[in-house]
C-alpha cells in the first residue's frame, strides 16, 4: 500500500509540475539508481520538497519537523512516504533514523522549510 501511495503522490506532483507549472527536469539521470545519497535544497520554502518528489526518479525520505509531520492531512502523506520527523527535544532519534536509512541505501532529502532552518 505504501508503494502505491508513494507512486500516486509522485504521479500527481509530477503531472502538476510538468503540465500546470511547465517545469522541465535536467540531469535527473545523474541521480544514482542504487545506494544512499543526500539531497539538500538551498531555498527556504516547502515547495522545494514537492518539486524534489516530482523530479527525483527515486523514492526519497524527507527529514521534517515533528510538528509539521503531525498535521492531520500531512500525516497521511508523510507517514506513508516514511519521512523522518525531528523532535526538537530529542533530535538524536532523527539523526539515528537518518543514519539507519542511509546505511540501508535510502536517499534522504533536507529542505530548510521542513526542518525550521531560519532563512537569511
Amino acid at each position: 500500500m505504501k508503494r502505491f501511495i508513494d507512486w500516486a503522490i509522485r504521479f500527481v506532483l509530477g503531472t502538476i509540475c510538468r503540465v500546470l507549472c511547465r517545469m522541465t527536469y535536467r540531469n535527473a539521470h545523474l541521480v544514482p539508481k542504487k545506494g544512499a545519497f543526500i539531497l539538500a535544497c538551498n531555498h527556504a520554502t516547502w515547495i522545494d520538497s514537492l518539486v524534489l518528489i516530482a523530479a527525483c526518479p527515486r523514492r526519497t525520505r524527507f527529514i521534517l519537523t515533528h510538528t509539521f509531520h503531525r498535521k492531520p492531512l500531512v500525516y497521511m502523506v508523510t507517514h506513508n512516504t516514511q519521512c523522518i520527523p525531528v523532535d526538537k527535544k530529542k533530535p538524536r532519534a532523527a539523526i539515528m533514523a537518518a543514519i539507519h536509512a542511509l546505511k540501508h541505501g535510502d536517499p534522504i532529502a533536507l529542505t530548510a522549510a521542513l526542518v525550521d532552518i531560519p532563512s537569511q
